[in-house]
């Protein structure tokens, strides 16, 4: 293989059952052209960590092309199935995309056809939106497989890709200086993030320290009222009370329904819709994020908005194994 031929990774995607036939030939379509396909058959069940991996998957194709039936297909939690969802992602991501329909719906056998009217409709509506763009149809698997490769070729014409190449090509002498380079630079950006990191934000004059005392105050239903409650503690064990649950990002009202909750057990008190009054889980929040402990950012949920999110810092996890860790109490002294 020269330098300058490339693999094409190509996203294939499409409701299963009803179109097996049209996606083999779609692959082999694609093997024969040197493009790498991928798709569903790569995941096992509609999950969010499924969309996690399908969203990784299809950053890294080249193409996209999905296959419409008259069937709509598995849904997510948003309502709108995994294959328009893939879709619109493909569009956000900026990458070229191919649609194809299928002719002469009613040929089909009853298996094959959407039954449920809501999902029909649904159906219509990303039909309607896959129309906004230029789109080919097909009557039959080995028709579909003819359409893509003459498609296929055309696309990477009008829309070069960066492609794959294999690592034993694009390898060289000066590639491999770029590489150490880069490796030397990105070691030196490291560092200059640790002390980055452990380095307050902020600057702040008289700023409370970690013993000094903060009321937490909050409400929580029982025997159908809602009920006041406070807690006194230092800001060293608020802090250490919450941080072992940030060493994975947690969103903010989680956050605030685990102070609650850990703070009505030190009460000794139980209930639901446990909560910490806002303006002081504000006050809470700036003056963690004040101290270095903790970093507040925004980030994409499981639903596909965003959310605030809390993490620790390398100071916070730092300060949680002294506070959390368990010490020996074996006598060291020889």
């Amino acid at each position: 293989m020269s330098i300058d031929e490339k693999l094409y990774q190509v996203f294939v995607s499409s409701t299963y059952d009803d179109l097996i036939e049209e996606r083999r030939e779609v692959m082999q379509a694609l093997l024969e052209l040197d493009c790498i396909p991928a798709g569903m058959e790569l995941f096992l069940a509609a999950t969010d960590d499924q969309w996690t991996i399908i969203k990784r998957v299809i950053d890294r194709c080249d193409y996209y092309i999905v296959i419409v039936g008259d069937r709509y297909g598995s849904t997510g939690q948003s309502g709108s199935s995994y294959t328009r969802m893939e879709y619109e992602y493909a569009l956000e991501q900026g990458i070229p995309t191919l649609a194809f329909f299928r002719k002469n719906l009613e040929t089909l056998a009853p298996a094959k056809r959407e039954k449920n009217l809501e999902l029909k409709h649904k159906l219509d509506e990303f039909k309607n939106l896959l129309q906004k763009k230029h789109i080919r149809y097909f009557d039959s698997p080995a028709e579909l497989g003819s359409v893509v490769s003459r498609s296929i070729v055309k696309l990477r014409q009008s829309n070069p890709a960066i492609g794959w190449i294999r690592a034993n090509v694009a390898t060289s002498k000066t590639s491999l200086q770029e590489i150490n380079s880069l490796q030397k630079e990105n070691a030196e950006l490291r560092e200059k993030i640790v002390i980055l990191e452990n380095k307050p934000e902020f600057q702040i004059d008289n700023l409370a320290e970690l013993n000094e005392v903060f009321n937490i105050i909050g409400e929580y239903t029982s025997a159908s009222y809602t009920q006041k409650w406070d807690l006194r503690l230092s800001w060293r064990e608020l802090f250490g009370m919450i941080s072992p649950y940030l060493l994975q990002s947690l969103h903010v009202d989680s956050v605030n329904y685990t102070i609650a909750q850990d703070a009505l057990k030190k009460l000794g008190k139980s209930g639901y819709s446990l909560k910490v009054d806002m303006q002081n889980f504000n006050t809470i929040t700036i003056q963690l994020k004040a101290l270095g402990l903790i970093n507040v950012k925004s980030l994409n949920t499981n639903k596909g908005g965003l959310g605030l999110f809390w993490s620790l810092t390398k100071k916070g996890e730092e300060l949680m194994m002294k506070t959390r860790a368990v010490t020996s109490s074996k006598n060291t002294d020889k």
